[in-house]
């Protein structure tokens, strides 16, 4: 019958001074080291020392300083629904604005909870009359945003004006969508006017950040005309700096 030996116990001295031993060859061969360093093993597990005032907090900071906006036309929001959850999911923007929603009052806010994916939270304004058009903005849970009440209601385009509080730091939103089929010299009529309507409210906030979708290209130059002060360009040093992206579908 066969009895096995008792377990025999070893001090930390003991196995600490066999490491260079002849006897006890448990250093891997170069070949083995360097396989094993390519695939992303360290030779020595990191600590967490200097985590909570070094380089993980420095990211999280980092991090924070930029806020990413996306402009997407949807052309029917049912219809591309899955896709802007998708993108959002994938890009982890802040904050997305999607023009031609085509949603109503009557069932935008239930379909717009099917688009978010978790984590986000959207708002809308529809078309007032007739159908297609509308304006939807879909934002991280962590942001504090409203639609703010303007008394100004242009024919030319459609828009959402927005507070977006983030780091301590309001941002005042603006969407606009102008319609094709509408004409150029109304539209640049009408941003004036809301411009001059919104300007008694300009100094009072770090930046001012608006957006626009238009099928017209030639109009970029003569929107860039109305913004000579600094404090209109979308960026903001040292608080949050705007990454935007702008797609159709």
């Amino acid at each position: 019958m066969f009895c096995p030996s008792p377990l025999r116990r070893y001090s930390k001295q003991t196995l600490f001074s066999l490491r260079f031993s002849s006897l006890c060859p448990i250093r891997l061969s170069d070949k083995s080291l360097m396989i094993v360093r390519s695939l992303g093993i360290p030779a020595v597990l990191p600590s967490r020392r200097g985590c909570r005032g070094g380089k993980s907090v420095k990211i999280n900071r980092t991090a924070k300083k930029f806020l990413y906006c996306g402009l997407v036309n949807a052309r029917s929001l049912v219809s591309n629904k899955y896709v802007i959850s998708h993108h959002l999911t994938v890009t982890g923007l802040d904050v997305l604005a999607v023009t031609e929603t085509w949603l109503n009052e009557e069932n935008g806010d239930t379909i717009l909870r099917e688009v978010c994916p978790s984590g986000y939270s959207a708002i809308h304004c529809p078309r007032s009359r007739g159908s297609g058009g509308g304006v939807a903005l879909f934002f991280r849970d962590s942001l504090r945003v409203g639609i703010l009440s303007v008394d100004f209601f242009p024919d030319s385009f459609e828009y959402p004006y927005a507070s977006v509080c983030v780091n301590g730091v309001t941002l005042r939103l603006v969407v606009i969508y102008r319609p094709p089929s509408l004409s150029p010299n109304q539209f640049l009529t009408d941003f004036a006017d809301l411009l001059e309507l919104l300007l008694p409210y300009l100094q009072s906030y770090i930046l001012w950040v608006i957006l626009i979708f238009m099928w017209t290209l030639n109009l970029i130059h003569s929107v860039r005309s109305f913004f000579p002060s600094s404090n209109c360009v979308p960026y903001l040093s040292m608080s949050v700096n705007l990454l935007i992206t702008v797609a159709t579908l």
